[in-house]
């Protein structure tokens, strides 16, 4: 059994990705449910067909049938005819009415066949998809594309996965059933079911209101639900007609998450982010987690329609309006995980829409230009260079921060500058340190160092968003291309573009943690 499932894993590891999926799921009204089970009706219909087909027409002189052991052997001793039909479809033989008989030929095979393979109790009725909307609308989905219903989801709650709490609704129950994942005929094997089964997971742990997501799957399905975010558990108890079903769960109460260094050539380097999928989206838990990480950023991603996600960033004690790193770390573990047959992802933001594009060289990110206004406060300069240590040649402010320009030996020099004096510079974000060129000596065009003690961050390894006021800054209020180098201990490179508005930063992105 181990190695069965080991193979499963790896073959759901190894699929190929799929077409881009531009499906959203949507809740399903009283009038959608007739035209829902006829779709069901459909999709078991063809399944069917396929099967019996392949059985007709195949050579039944040695003929190979891959059937596993049903769920009594392992749970529950089973019948003598359970045990007498499963040995005789190993052998291609039928059962009819508890008695072996040789297969027979035609028609009567057929349907033989169907009746021993698809019970009727495997496809739900029109009443029970009527009571499953009426009762648990909330986990009643259609899948829709291009406005066209391709397929649905329907669950339950319960308090235990098993056959009899299955059959009705327990609304405090802390176990969601998935009854149903159905694609129409003509729309399989084009990733619907995996969109959907995907985002029907989101936005449950989004919910947070069950502990676990259960469903029954046939072997061949099994990839399907692993790459959906599944774990096989193994053979289930349940048992619908002949063939053996398998248990597989999601933990809805555990949001699924990455740790990906950004502006990275390699692991360990760059600015580490946390990114999480889905979860809940109540602000004190969002709080609960980003501390739980304790990383400078933690970004929270909701997917919301196709290809576009809301997202959100939180230091370790405080929510912020835009974070760079954060986000490359989340377009990179999507590009990644989910969205691997997209070029281009679009986020929903405190700051606007944010695009985050796949490129040769890693992803580009397209945020607002932050053109820096003159601060050469004198009280502010001298805030700056008591905290500092050094000169400071000019002063500046960003939207978010305060920029302090000092002299490229000023900034190799810096060293652990007063944090406490830095907490008390005016800034409603942190203070960035520049000099024009390298500390390294190679070829970026200036160098910085960002500090945050204010919002829980004492000092960033790469600071994506400061690079949208340090591009134009070091550009001199000019569009063109420009390359910083951010002089943390971990240190990390960010390619600018400048155009207008806009400011294209561009970096890579390494998986460490999933």
């Amino acid at each position: 059994m181990l190695r069965f499932l080991l193979l499963l894993m790896s073959a759901a590891a190894l699929s190929p990705p799929r077409a881009a999926v531009d499906l959203a799921l949507k809740p399903v009204d009283a009038a959608d449910v007739a035209a829902l089970h006829a779709l069901e009706a459909a999709s078991r219909d063809a399944e069917r067909t396929s099967l019996l087909l392949r059985d007709e027409l195949l050579p039944r002189r040695g003929r190979r049938r891959r059937v596993g052991r049903g769920a009594g052997e392992s749970d529950v001793a089973p019948s003598s005819v359970d045990a007498r039909r499963r040995r005789a479809f190993q052998m291609g033989a039928v059962v009819v009415e508890g008695a072996v008989a040789a297969p027979p030929r035609g028609a009567t095979w057929i349907f033989r066949e169907r009746a021993l393979r698809y019970p009727a109790d495997e496809a739900a009725s029109k009443e029970a998809l009527e009571y499953r909307q009426r009762v648990a609308g909330d986990y009643f989905r259609k899948m829709v594309v291009g406005g066209e219903t391709v397929g649905f989801v329907c669950g339950t709650r319960c308090a235990a996965f098993d056959e009899a709490s299955m059959a009705t609704h327990d609304e405090g129950g802390a176990v969601l059933a998935i009854h149903s994942v159905v694609v129409a005929p003509g729309k399989r094997r084009q990733g619907y079911a995996l969109s959907a089964v995907r985002r029907y997971l989101a936005d449950v742990r989004a919910a947070g209101a069950v502990d676990a997501v259960k469903l029954i799957a046939k072997a061949s399905l099994l990839p399907l639900y692993v790459r959906a975010g599944f774990a096989v558990d193994g053979l289930s108890a349940i048992v619908h007609g002949a063939d053996p079903w398998f248990e597989c769960t999601a933990d809805a109460a555990v949001a699924p998450y990455v740790v990906a260094d950004a502006f990275a050539e390699s692991a360990f380097g760059g600015n580490p982010a946390a990114v999480v999928f889905g979860g809940r989206s109540d602000d004190e838990w969002l709080k609960k987690v980003a501390a739980e990480f304790n990383l400078s950023e933690t970004a929270f991603l909701e997917p919301r329609r196709p290809g576009v996600y809301g997202l959100r960033w939180l230091t370790p004690s405080a929510e912020v309006d835009l974070c760079g790193h954060a986000t490359l770390g989340a377009a990179h573990a999507l590009f990644e995980e989910t969205e691997s047959a997209r070029d281009l992802l679009i986020f929903e933001t405190r700051s606007g829409e944010l695009r985050a594009r796949k490129v040769d060289d890693g992803v580009e990110l397209d945020f607002p230009r932050d053109a820096p206004t003159n601060a050469d406060d004198p009280s502010l300069v001298a805030a700056l260079e008591a905290a500092l240590g050094c000169p400071v040649e000019a002063a500046h402010r960003s939207s978010f921060d305060v920029l302090a320009v000092v002299s490229l030996d000023a900034l190799k020099g810096l060293g652990d500058p007063d944090l406490a004096k830095i907490a008390g510079v005016p800034t409603d974000r942190g203070l960035c340190v520049c000099a024009a060129g390298d500390v390294r000596g190679e070829d970026a065009d200036f160098s910085s160092r960002w500090f945050g003690p204010g919002v829980g961050v004492p000092e960033d390894p790469v600071t994506g968003s400061a690079h949208c006021a340090l591009a134009p800054l070091f550009l001199g209020g000019a569009d063109g291309a420009i390359v910083g180098y951010q002089a943390s201990a971990r240190g990390g490179v960010v390619r600018c573009a400048v155009a207008g508005d806009r400011v294209r930063l561009t970096g890579k992105g390494v998986t460490v943690m999933k």
